[in-house]
């Protein structure tokens, strides 16, 4: 069996680690596979673990405040595993491991792939960082991206040749059977507590909710403590907490997805969204934001409905469509379930991905 070697900055829960988890699930059957965490461990360690791949923890390496040296550290610690495991491709997925582990291509004759999953927006904040990777772009033999926004990304601004470019949209895993609520309508929102994420625009679009029927917003995640401290602050102020609950460090989502009438998302940037993927599998009711390939997964008045960045008043008319209209809210539900399952299937996303690994390898 060919060996892939993996580096992950953590096991937390995010869409990257969540679809990397299912992917493996299926590429652990065909490769030999060894995923390295190397900045924290979180709530899907144990998951990743229970896979049949070899786990290689090196988050304690590199400990200390001085952040050049944790990350020297890092970088050796990256060498001597690549030296040790002599893999056939190594995969980079986030900027943190692509920023650290790049380097390596120029030391090490196997195969090196990239994996973009969002957005260059964080390139913007530190212009050192896009020059690093577009170097490092140079000694990729492929580059993988998440949606047709990301891929642009890569194309007209950091100058990848379209032929290292390849798209593999994000995978879920089907067939969800939603249970039918009872007179309470539930709204879902699984996205970490990251600025962002624009949980505040949310929040002041349900303030904005007309109807007799009672609803609730369960908003899951995990995150900066002080970004939630300021949501909880504006529920309140709203007059919103009997409506709106907040779960952090919720690891198990599916009890809630099963339950759930409308799946909403308003993020500010987004690669592709994973949690609109899994509103789709179980056949909720979507609305988000038209933000980077969130076109892509949402077929706009058909399969969910699609609101411009920050304007809460139009996603809070698009709330009251569906909240007051069980009509077009099923209609739209049995849409993104069909779109779903047969657009955005795990076992076609794993199979794209095993593909690449033996075009690559030949």
């Amino acid at each position: 069996m060919k060996k892939i070697l993996i580096f992950l900055g953590s096991t937390d829960i995010g869409g990257t680690e969540k679809q990397l988890l299912n992917i493996l699930n299926y590429l652990q059957l065909e490769f030999k596979i060894s995923l390295v965490v190397f900045y924290k461990n979180g709530l899907l360690e144990k998951k990743f673990k229970s896979l049949k791949i070899n786990f290689i923890d090196i988050t304690k390496l590199g400990q200390g405040k001085n952040k050049i040296l944790k990350i020297i550290k890092k970088f050796f610690g990256f060498y001597k595993i690549v030296q040790n495991e002599k893999p056939d491709i190594t995969h980079f997925f986030l900027p943190h491991s692509y920023l650290i582990g790049g380097w390596l291509s120029f030391f090490f004759s196997c195969k090196f792939i990239m994996s973009r999953r969002s957005l260059n927006l964080y390139q913007k904040k530190y212009f050192l960082l896009r020059q690093i990777e577009i170097l490092l772009h140079k000694k990729m033999d492929l580059i993988i991206g998440n949606s047709k926004k990301v891929l642009e990304n890569l194309s007209k601004e950091e100058f990848v040749p379209k032929e290292k470019l390849k798209l593999i949209y994000n995978g879920v895993n089907k067939n969800h059977n939603r249970k039918k609520t009872r007179k309470n309508l539930n709204l879902i929102c699984t996205a970490n507590f990251l600025p962002y994420k624009n949980h505040e625009m949310l929040v002041k679009a349900c303030h904005l909710i007309k109807s007799k029927k009672k609803w609730s917003l369960k908003l899951i995640g995990t995150g900066e403590k002080q970004y939630v401290l300021k949501i909880k602050n504006l529920i309140k102020e709203l007059g919103l907490h009997n409506n709106i609950e907040i779960i952090e460090n919720q690891s198990l989502v599916d009890k809630y997805l099963v339950i759930s009438d409308i799946g909403v998302l308003t993020s500010n940037e987004e690669g592709f969204s994973n949690s609109i993927l899994e509103y789709m599998s179980y056949g909720l009711c979507v609305i988000a934001t038209k933000v980077g390939g969130n076109d892509e997964a949402i077929v706009d008045k058909k399969s969910g409905f699609l609101v411009q960045k920050g304007d809460y008043v139009s996603f809070a008319e698009k709330l009251n469509l569906v909240i007051n209209n069980h009509k077009i809210r099923n209609k739209t539900s049995k849409s993104a379930l069909e779109r779903s399952i047969q657009e955005f299937d795990m076992k076609k996303s794993a199979s794209e991905l095993s593909s690449i690994y033996n075009k690559v390898l030949k």
